[in-house]
Formats: C-alpha cells, sequence, structure tokens
C-alpha cells in the first residue's frame, strides 16, 4: 500500500463500527493494521492473518469461548479487524489504558521497536484527525 492516509482512505468505514464495538479508537486500530500489514488484507506471517495479523492461537481461544472461528475466517477482512481489535481492546484493559503496555501485549512480545513504530502513526494519524468522514480523502489528496 502506498500511504497510511491511502489505508485509512480504503479501510476507515470498515474500522468505525468495530470501533465503537470494542471501545478502540479507530485511529489505533488503523495505525496496528499499517505496521502489522500495511493494510495487505492477504497478509501472512509466521502463524499470523490478515490486515491486524491475528495469530492462529485465537481460533483455539475463540472455542473456549464458546465460538466458532475458523483458520481461514482470519483471512476475511471483517472478522480479522473485529477479532484483532477485540483483542487490542483487551489489551488495552489490560494495560489501564497505557498505550505502550496494551502494544506489547497485542505483540505478545517486548518489542519497543513495534511500540515506536505504532506509536508514530497512530499520533501521525490522531494530529491528522482520520476517520471523521469526509475529512479523509481531503488529506489524503493534499499530502500525496
Amino acid at each position: 500500500m502506498k500511504s497510511i492516509l491511502t489505508c485509512v482512505v480504503i479501510f476507515c468505514s470498515l474500522v468505525k463500527p468495530v470501533a465503537e464495538k470494542w471501545k478502540v479508537d479507530p485511529a489505533l486500530i488503523l495505525a496496528v493494521m499499517w505496521v502489522e500489514s500495511r493494510c495487505q488484507a492477504k497478509a501472512k506471517s509466521k502463524g499470523n492473518y490478515g490486515l491486524m495479523q491475528v495469530n492462529e492461537i485465537w481460533v483455539k481461544e475463540s472455542r473456549k469461548r464458546g465460538e466458532r472461528l475458523r483458520l481461514r475466517d482470519l483471512l476475511e477482512l471483517e472478522k480479522n479487524v473485529d477479532v484483532g481489535t477485540m483483542i487490542l481492546g483487551e489489551c488495552l484493559t489490560k494495560a489501564k489504558g497505557n498505550l505502550r503496555r496494551a502494544l506489547v501485549c497485542y505483540r505478545g512480545e517486548k518489542d519497543w521497536e513495534y511500540v515506536r513504530k505504532v506509536e508514530r502513526a497512530y499520533f501521525e494519524l490522531k494530529r491528522k484527525g482520520v476517520c471523521l468522514d469526509s475529512k479523509v480523502e481531503k488529506i489524503l489528496w493534499k499530502n500525496e
């Protein structure tokens, strides 16, 4: 994908309802998507899948919760963003809102470079006020 702002234009409408459902800032979801997969919907890496690089362990975890998540579901846009945002929301709750601790939780390891990348992307998106309807397109065309 060309830029994080292109990612915003493409995926903002998908992210907004999921962000509301799980009470996670849409800009944070988009920042994680950008750093994890460069917003490539079919991305796969070391047992991680889709836009948010959800680990296959969540398929087993979903069964414990009484859900029927399948591995192929992780490559479906809506399901991937929903599950990834649920995980991110749980991490934010565990970290009592501390962004760095929540990102370490989401990543599953202390990877400070990852944390810095997501924070940079997140704060850039917050500064630009992304996912606020028509303003998104204006930002994209102004900056590219």
